[in-house]
């Protein structure tokens, strides 16, 4: 497959063909991000990015630590040559194996060819111990230990590693500085002659924003629209309106005209960087009244009336810095129903991309006032200071104020730098002269100061500047690879919003190009851009990895939607096996399933039960099983699973392990320490349809939940009657694993307890970042997280207005809620049995 080719299958873009205007932001982007590709390439170590190691900065848990004189017994494997095991220290690097096995080999008088380098890859995986990190801080040996398993690795010659090159494409660069013009003073008129003028300064624009509202058409009109609609015109900064104004509504036809001047209260020099210009068409209530027909204002209480049909949005100030002049015919979107899609929270406002199906969609015509030559926006007012300008609206006496001010708060952010999202939420952003003081502030802070929550929190809609963004991304560039995954679901969606991000994700984006936003189709183009900059920042081996797996994806959807094809009734549906022997096919090349074993589970998607072969290894390995879902929305699961590994990482920096993540223990008091966690983590979480089909437990005693398609307390109703009775799943069955018969004393029991409290007010102290990652997440358009309303669940839950100790009683008193309501929860469990309610 040609390379671009490849890249069009896997992003499922072809840019291209997309990208046919040189100057447009798609090209220009395109090659912004190939600069510090091109950077990366050059610096990178070939040997370091194939075999780049997996591991974490959080301290080892206690548990682990109880002996610390163990050695970690490890096996080392070199071809079919010979197997041997050792003992080695935890603080020994892979340096120390690597010399241990040369030894072994010169004493057993084996050959191998010493010239070459060689590598340790654990056994069954691709993963590598490599670099001078002590083995203890290795992701795999940490899990090797909790299992108390053998840590089993390859020794492999460098020579038999895959094929990482990168093929390059030879496109024009360009550096940062791009798209920046000069300072306010260079960009005067004052002392230059007409001819030499060939740009002016944004702000020296001291008029008003105005817009001539054409009309629109559409090619064939919709089987359900309104009598009349009217057309809004605003302007947006981030997910904030800052002007708006309407037309008079007209009826609703195929083309509709009005030829008239929109003035909006904005100045043209206060227009910050991200700016949009916005269009909706809306369909009228058959009251005109919410319209001035004198001056087209919309009173601000009227604003949110009338429901929008179609949106489009266009930046005010475009890729380059240039104010945007002159005719523009958009291609709009049609504002989807509740009922028919997910509704992306607000992405009216924070959208810049066109309808791309052009043949069919609305089309809105509208004229921007035109000027001789090009307006720009400086990049900063000048070096001689803020005095010297003839628009400054400051007096010395006010400049100098607002310098203390300002060098006072510096001060203070790097005690506390969680203060700075609220100082930047009272900014006033259409003033060009606070914007500019507000970026000496910060770019003068230390983005190492931040703490990561207040990162990740200046990353939301709320703070649509680019510098303020800038520091946020560069406190996320230090993050370690295990931090980058627990954030990575946020920051794929940040990404969307700006172009900010788009650096940040080339270096740090690690997993597979399907993350894609199929529910988001104003976004898929930036998405498609961004997989495109990493992969081909990949090596040859891992693009044809990423084939394999999109092509193993396409063949299970066509089998997942035959099997609902032949089988519409789930009673009908074959059962797994059939045969003693191990039946095994192949789906495309990469995957091998145990037919045996798979089965489609009796659900309303029908999902697939599947479990394939392991990688080769030396060492025998378990059957890798998954669940394959087809036509249903993930996104709510992968937040929950997220937020789950969010949990449990800050539990584990507290040593406090609750096995969120079912592992091979035997240990049946892992049941307590589970059944804690998963009843901390729903209750937080507001995680609802708990019964006997998604509550696992593995046959060491490890309970663990699975399909969360209600969060954030959205109960499940059947017949009109909500089926949630309780907090949390708590059943007489659990209590009595504990040892808790009728209300009696049990040390399970109370352990249970002690360690339900500890793990809730563990999460409670970091309330502020589990409403952050949700937050950031308002984007995705995932039903029960559609509005910035649905975190006031977590906030309750999470007791963040109360005292620890009352915010500990409160977790008591549900623990108790449970054990009196338990029996309502097996009651319901039988009826979901016999009714076989999905």
């Amino acid at each position: 497959m040609k390379q671009q080719q490849c890249l069009s299958y896997l992003t499922g873009h072809n840019l291209e063909e997309e990208a046919s205007d040189r100057l447009g932001e798609l090209t220009f982007t395109r090659r912004k991000l190939a600069t510090p590709r091109t950077q990366e390439l050059k610096k990178r170590d070939d040997l370091l990015y194939a075999t780049e190691p997996w591991v974490t900065r959080v301290p080892i848990p206690n548990d682990m630590q109880d002996h610390p004189n163990v050695k970690l017994p490890v096996t080392l494997h070199y071809l079919s040559k010979i197997s041997f095991s050792i003992q080695v220290d935890m603080d020994a690097t892979p340096n120390v194996l690597l010399k241990v096995f040369q030894r072994v080999m010169a004493n057993q008088k084996l050959y191998y060819d010493s010239s070459q380098n060689l590598v340790l890859k654990i056994c069954g995986r691709e993963e590598f111990l490599s670099g001078d990190y002590p083995l203890r801080d290795f992701l795999w040996v940490r899990q090797c230990l909790k299992n108390k398993q053998d840590l089993h690795v390859s020794v492999v010659p460098v020579s038999q590693l895959v094929d990482e090159t990168v093929k390059s494409i030879d496109w024009p660069l360009i550096d940062g500085s791009t798209g920046q013009f000069s300072s306010q003073e260079d960009l005067r008129p004052e002392g230059k002659d007409l001819e030499d003028i060939f740009k002016i300064s944004l702000w020296d624009c001291n008029r008003q924003l105005r817009v001539k509202l054409i009309g629109f058409d559409i090619p064939t009109l919709p089987n359900k629209c309104p009598q009349s609609v009217y057309v809004r015109a605003s302007i947006l900064y981030g997910n904030k309106v800052l002007s708006s104004v309407s037309s008079v509504s007209k009826s609703f036809a195929d083309e509709v005209l009005w030829n008239e001047w929109f003035d909006f209260d904005v100045l043209l020099r206060d227009l910050p960087r991200g700016s949009k210009l916005s269009f909706t068409i809306n369909a009228s209530d058959g009251d005109n009244s919410i319209v001035n027909r004198d001056s087209n204002k919309v009173p601000n209480s009227e604003r949110g009336k009338g429901k929008v049909l179609y949106f489009v949005n266009l930046l005010l100030i475009d890729h380059r810095s240039v104010l945007s002049q002159g005719p523009f015919t958009l291609h709009m979107w049609s504002n989807p129903d509740q009922e028919e899609e997910a509704i992306n929270y607000q992405a009216e406002k924070l959208s810049s991309a066109t309808n791309p199906d052009k043949a069919d969609c609305m089309a809105i015509s509208f004229h921007l006032d035109h000027y001789s030559v090009p307006v720009v926006l400086p990049n900063r007012f000048g070096t001689a200071g803020h005095s010297d300008s003839p628009t400054s609206r400051s007096t010395p006496r006010v400049v100098r104020t607002k310098r203390v001010g300002m060098k006072r708060f510096q001060q203070d952010s790097f005690c506390n730098a969680s203060i700075l999202p609220h100082y930047l939420r009272n900014v006033d952003w259409m003033n060009c002269r606070v914007v500019e003081d507000v970026h000496l502030l910060v770019e003068t802070l230390d983005p190492e100061e931040l703490d990561v929550t207040v990162a990740l929190e200046l990353l939301s809609m709320e703070f649509a500047d680019v510098t303020v963004r800038r520091l946020a991304v560069k406190r996320l560039e230090s993050l370690s690879n295990d931090d980058v995954l627990k954030y990575l679901l946020q920051l794929v969606q940040v990404y969307l919003l700006t172009q900010t991000c788009y650096l940040y994700l080339y270096h740090s984006l690690t997993l597979s190009p399907n993350i894609t936003l199929a529910g988001c189709p104003y976004f898929r183009q930036r998405m498609a851009l961004i997989l495109e900059a990493y992969l081909l920042g990949c090596g040859q081996a891992m693009i044809d990895s990423f084939t394999k797996q999109v092509q193993a994806v396409v063949s299970l959807q066509e089998v997942a939607i035959m099997i609902k094809k032949l089988y519409p009734d789930s009673k009908d549906l074959p059962t797994a096996g059939g045969t003693h022997k191990k039946n095994k096919v192949k789906v495309c090349a990469v995957i091998c399933f145990l037919l045996d074993t798979c089965k489609v589970m009796a659900s309303k998607k029908k999902p697939l039960w599947l479990e394939f072969c392991p990688m080769p290894s030396p060492t025998p390995s378990l059957p890798v099983g998954i669940i394959f879902k087809q036509g249903d929305d993930l996104r709510q699961d992968m937040l929950v699973l997220q937020t789950l590994a969010v949990m449990d990482s800050i539990w584990q920096e507290k040593s406090l392990d609750l096995n969120l993540i079912p592992y091979a223990l035997q240990d049946v008091e892992r049941f307590v320490k589970s059944c804690a966690g998963y009843c901390v983590a729903t209750y937080v979480l507001g995680i609802g349809d708990r019964h006997n089909d998604n509550i696992m437990i593995t046959d060491q005693g490890n309970l663990f939940h699975i399909d969360f398609g209600h969060i954030l307390g959205n109960t499940k109703h059947f017949l009109c009657v909500n089926r949630e009775r309780v907090p949390f799943v708590l059943t007489p069955d659990f209590l009595y694993v504990m040892g808790r018969v009728k209300g009696g004393n049990s040390l399970y029991f109370q352990q249970f307890m002690d360690t339900c409290t500890q793990a809730y007010l563990s999460l409670r102290s970091h309330s502020r970042l589990l409403v952050t990652l949700f937050s950031l997440m308002l984007l995705t358009g995932i039903p029960e997280l559609s509005a910035a309303e649905d975190m006031r669940y977590l906030r309750k839950a999470l007791q963040e207005k109360q005292s620890e100790a009352d915010a500990k009683e409160h977790f008591l008193k549900q623990i108790s809620v449970c054990e009196n309501q338990g029996w309502k929860v097996q009651a319901n469990w039988w009826i979901h049995m016999v009714a076989g309610i999905k």
